[in-house]
């Protein structure tokens, strides 16, 4: 059986990765979508520049992987060269620039098939009425395919990103700084 994990990200250690939502939007042009992360946007992506903020407790360390929206992570060239032949069929790796050094958004946009989520033990989140994602997430572990590094689910609309032990002993033994990995498979504001 094989181990899942949702990413969570070191907010409290490392500095938060940011980006100017406006600029954002301004340099991409009307065909971007700034809630379209999943979709493939290569083609109309343009280098922006982003930064890093002190976090909550002040940390002014750089992670090697950090996050832009919960589902959107973001890799340093150390990152991205470790793992960009084994993601380059699932994601995109879309340019930021941060003071000349490059950085890339992880644009995951193959989603597992629902068929290794297990519905027995998961539950739909509702608020008042309307399905918003996973309240309980839960997976047939013997369904997930040894190769799969990171991984999102339609069962939750892709905002929540997965991986198993082979991404969890990558990262490990390259000594990359930034993430945290949960068994805890809903985020805890759901």
């Amino acid at each position: 059986m094989k181990n899942v994990y949702r990413l969570t990200y070191n907010i409290d250690d490392y500095m938060k990765f940011a980006l100017d939502d406006y600029e954002l939007i301004t340099l991409m042009g009307d065909d971007f979508n700034i809630h379209g992360f999943g979709e493939p946007m290569m083609d109309i992506w343009k280098t922006p520049n982003g930064l890093f903020n002190l976090s909550d407790t002040g940390s002014v360390k750089i992670p090697d992987i950090s996050q832009w929206m919960e589902h959107v992570p973001v890799f340093n060239q150390m990152a991205y060269d470790i793992f960009y032949d084994l993601l380059k069929e699932d994601a995109e790796f879309l340019p930021v620039t941060i003071e000349g050094n490059n950085y890339y958004l992880v644009n995951l946009t193959t989603f597992i098939d629902n068929q290794i989520i297990d519905e027995n033990n998961s539950e739909k989140r509702f608020v008042d009425g309307h399905e918003m994602g996973a309240k309980k997430l839960a997976f047939h572990h013997d369904q997930i395919p040894d190769e799969l590094l990171l991984f999102k689910t339609h069962y939750d609309y892709g905002t929540t990103i997965f991986c198993g032990d082979r991404f969890k002993l990558l990262v490990e033994k390259h000594k990359l700084s930034g993430l945290l990995f949960s068994n805890e498979l809903c985020p805890k504001h759901l």
